[in-house]
């Protein structure tokens, strides 16, 4: 499930934060609340979600014969399922799963052309990542890069000077293989999370 809730998390904001003909909800099998809050802490979710004991999560998995996590379904307004299992759960793949099955892509404005200009690479990455991102004069972004536990490790403050793509490097000597990820945000708040996994 962490490796492609960041993914799943993109196709949220993508489609309109649950504000556009999509809607989006996670479902955590087996987990009480306290640890579905934890869960989306940890990895910058906020998307609704409910827990398995106690937000009848596990009744959903069974009535719809969910057999393995995780797993991204597409489920009209109907009740039919469209789609019952898209992998890789990555953001392209739950993108076009979710287009065709009617789902519109909504609000083109600035926050969303900044959150679908960015570019992290390389991945996996050793020394350094490099990040890309499209930005408006005289804009400060901040680059936090944090553990799986939720601890942040890296932050970094950069100050646009002009209107264009701008490149970022994010230093990585001396972590240990795995996964991390990345907060990108602006003055007004989150812009998107992205996953840097690190090879040494």
């Amino acid at each position: 499930c962490q490796d492609y809730a960041p993914d799943f998390q993109a196709c949220y904001e993508k489609f309109g934060s649950n504000q556009g003909n999509v809607f989006f909800m996670g479902l955590n099998w087996g987990n009480d609340n306290d640890g579905v809050r934890e869960f989306d802490s940890i990895f910058g979710l906020t998307y609704p979600s409910v827990s398995g004991s106690q937000g009848g999560g596990n009744l959903v998995y069974t009535d719809y014969n969910i057999l393995s996590y995780p797993t991204v379904i597409v489920i009209t307004a109907d009740h039919q399922i469209v789609e019952q299992y898209i992998w890789l759960p990555d953001e392209a793949n739950i993108t076009q799963a979710i287009v065709n099955a009617g789902g519109l892509i909504v609000g083109m404005n600035e926050p969303y052309k900044r959150k679908n200009s960015i570019q992290v690479f390389p991945q996996p990455a050793h020394d350094f990542v490099n990040v890309s991102l499209e930005v408006k004069s005289e804009i400060s972004i901040t680059f936090n890069l944090y553990q799986l536990t939720g601890k942040m490790i890296y932050s970094q403050n950069f100050q646009a000077h002009s209107d264009g793509v701008e490149q970022v490097r994010i230093p990585l000597t001396g972590l240990a293989d795995g996964m991390y990820l990345l907060k990108i945000g602006d003055e007004a708040g989150p812009i998107t999370t992205r996953k840097v996994t690190v090879v040494n």
